[in-house]
């Protein structure tokens, strides 16, 4: 109350003006004549205590503008928080009528809720307007610049946040490709930043058409891979060579394994035997001339699958897989189930296999032998492979789909083709002389006279076809001989030429044999192979796995020196299968399940 006496009494005589209304209203009430007396000397004091301000100076005044001052220093939430609250008697004393135009803001000067408007006519108090414009306006520049340096404050943390954010986003994706990198991808080789063009290329076989079912399938088996812990994610391990003498005699069973994990929808992985070695020497004293040593070190003798073939187009090595497989899984390297396809011929010729094999996450292929021709015959999957591949030609398209030869087998390859057979005629023969390496008469090596007739049906050969060649032609003629025993057909080709028969027909006289040890050694028996496919006419001894490959790889009947006497032009273009009698034994069989891949009875089967 003294505060705002203070105010009237300095504020142009605003209660002076007020006097008479009052004095009115206490003629006409005795505690309204009292209250109207009370009032009157209250009015006199004041009067006394300005006109005692005015002698003095400008007190007032200066009063007033220090707690101006004292506003537009204040924080803005100890202003804030003295706008709702209630002040104390202090409070009112000092700062009440301040304190509240400052939480009103723009809209001005107002009452104290302990002052209410009636109380303030009743005092006859209208206020200085001047005095509001000095407190408000200060304040709402302040308020202006701190709600402007809290708005910027708040955008640097936002910015600061964003690019703190943003970094490690970038840090983030760096790490996730190091260790993506470090793990070795799957589906995607570890050298896979430096490809080799051939691995990343269509085998030239696919040159003109690539069927659908195997490129589907190597999608699918990537990502089998890559979700190796799901259970939906089924394997197929087969292992090679094992016991083989040589890496090709087990390429039959390999490709029938492939097969097998097409229909099953499971990921072929191929298993290298860790203690295959390649042969020691032969009694043949010739080899000694290719580089062989007879103290060939163990270590020298080892071969590892990546020494002689690239990926096809998708991750197959089985011990790469087991180390990611076993390193990111708490299980140990996990249980394998054993299963012969020919032990179990009923189930693979008539079961629906997926279903069959579908309880183990892990199945692994026992058996060396070649049973892809029983799933072709398979009646849940017979008419959908012949729709996809064409039953007749489907293993020459499985082989080279999945047996793709390393760089530098490729290049020896390529080497030998531009050197001896583009441009000629070639007529490719393979001879296994060896006992065991194929099927003839008596349990020694073939028959010298066997041996004869392979030349002399190649001369032959080459006279009936002298009439398909114009007559400005510079082509040439080349015998190609694949053996196992070098040193005897190179004494067979001596011994003729001596005879002076004309059996020697041919301009050049190639002879490939398998020699060294190591990695060397298989690399010369792909090469044999692959070599062996690209001749016009191929001769094979029978019963003789690498030469029912070198036909059956390009799709090509062969003619086979049966016996002493005997040349049968075969009517398979594929390998046959050894057992063919077997399928009629099956609960599904009918008649016609023979004929979806005819064999040749007159050709032994390897």
């Amino acid at each position: 109350h003294h505060f705002v006496g203070a105010v009237e009494a300095r504020g142009s005589g605003s209660a002076l003006n007020s006097a008479p209304a009052v004095a009115s209203v206490a003629e006409q009430h005795p505690d309204v004549r009292e209250r109207s007396r009370g009032n009157e000397k209250r009015r006199a004091d004041s009067r006394g205590r300005a006109n005692t301000l005015d002698e003095t100076g400008s007190s007032s005044r200066d009063a007033v503008n220090a707690r101006s001052r004292y506003m537009r220093n204040a924080p803005i939430h100890a202003m804030e928080a003295a706008g709702p609250s209630t002040p104390s008697a202090d409070d009112m004393g000092a700062l009440p009528a301040t304190s509240s135009m400052v939480g009103r803001g723009r809209r001005g000067r107002r009452s104290h809720p302990g002052h209410t408007n009636a109380h303030a006519h009743a005092h006859g108090h209208r206020g200085d307007s001047a005095s509001e414009a000095n407190y408000a306006q200060p304040t709402h520049e302040y308020m202006k610049q701190v709600r402007r340096k809290a708005a910027e404050r708040l955008s640097f943390r936002w910015r600061f946040l964003g690019t703190f954010g943003l970094c490690c986003l970038v840090a983030a994706a760096v790490t996730l490709g190091l260790l993506a990198k470090l793990e070795g991808g799957f589906g995607v080789h570890e050298d896979s930043e430096q490809p080799d063009v051939y691995q990343d290329s269509t085998p030239p076989w696919f040159k003109s058409h690539l069927p659908a079912i195997l490129s589907n399938y190597a999608t699918s088996h990537n990502k089998l891979v890559h979700g190796m812990y799901s259970k939906n994610s089924l394997f197929l391990v087969h292992e090679i060579p094992v016991n083989s003498s040589s890496v090709h005699d087990s390429f039959l069973g390999l490709v029938s394994s492939f097969m097998l994990a097409i229909v099953t929808d499971r990921a072929l992985l191929v298993q290298w035997t860790d203690d295959w070695l390649t042969p020691m020497p032969t009694t043949d004293l010739s080899q000694l001339s290719s580089g062989y040593t007879f103290n060939a070190s163990v270590d020298s003798r080892r071969v590892r699958l990546s020494d002689v073939f690239d990926k096809p187009g998708f991750e197959w090595d089985y011990d790469t897989f087991m180390d990611r497989y076993t390193r990111d899984s708490r299980d140990d390297e996990p249980e394998l189930y054993a299963w012969d396809p020919l032990y179990r011929i009923n189930d693979l010729t008539c079961k629906n296999l997926g279903d069959h094999l579908k309880a183990h996450k892990f199945v692994k292929i026992t058996n060396q032998d070649y049973f892809m021709p029983l799933i072709q015959m398979n009646p849940h999957y017979s008419d959908w492979l012949e729709t996809e591949l064409t039953l007749t030609k489907s293993f020459a398209d499985l082989f080279n789909f999945l047996l793709r030869p390393s760089a530098p087998v490729l290049e020896s390859i390529e080497r030998f083709k531009a050197r001896y057979m583009d441009g000629n005629r070639v007529i490719g023969m393979e001879m296994s002389v060896e006992k065991t390496r194929g099927d003839w008469t008596g349990d020694d090596a073939m028959p010298d006279a066997q041996q004869n007739l392979f030349i002399s049906h190649a001369g032959q050969l080459i006279k009936e076809t002298d009439d398909q060649v114009a007559p400005d032609s510079t082509e040439g003629v080349v015998f190609m001989f694949v053996t196992d025993n070098h040193g005897q057909l190179q004494s067979k080709f001596e011994e003729l030429e001596a005879s002076d028969n004309n059996a020697i027909t041919a301009g050049v006289v190639a002879i490939l044999a398998p020699t060294g040890h190591g990695v060397s050694r298989v690399m010369l028996e792909i090469q044999e192979l692959w070599l062996l496919g690209y001749a016009e006419y191929i001769m094979t001894t029978p019963g003789s796995r690498i030469g029912i490959l070198g036909a059956a790889r390009t799709h090509k009947a062969p003619l086979v020196v049966i016996d002493e006497s005997t040349v049968h032009q075969s009517t398979a273009a594929y390998p046959c299968l050894a057992n063919y009698r077997a399928v009629e034994q099956t609960t599904c069989f009918v008649p016609s399940m023979l004929l979806k891949v005819p064999a040749d009875n007159a050709v032994p089967c390897g």
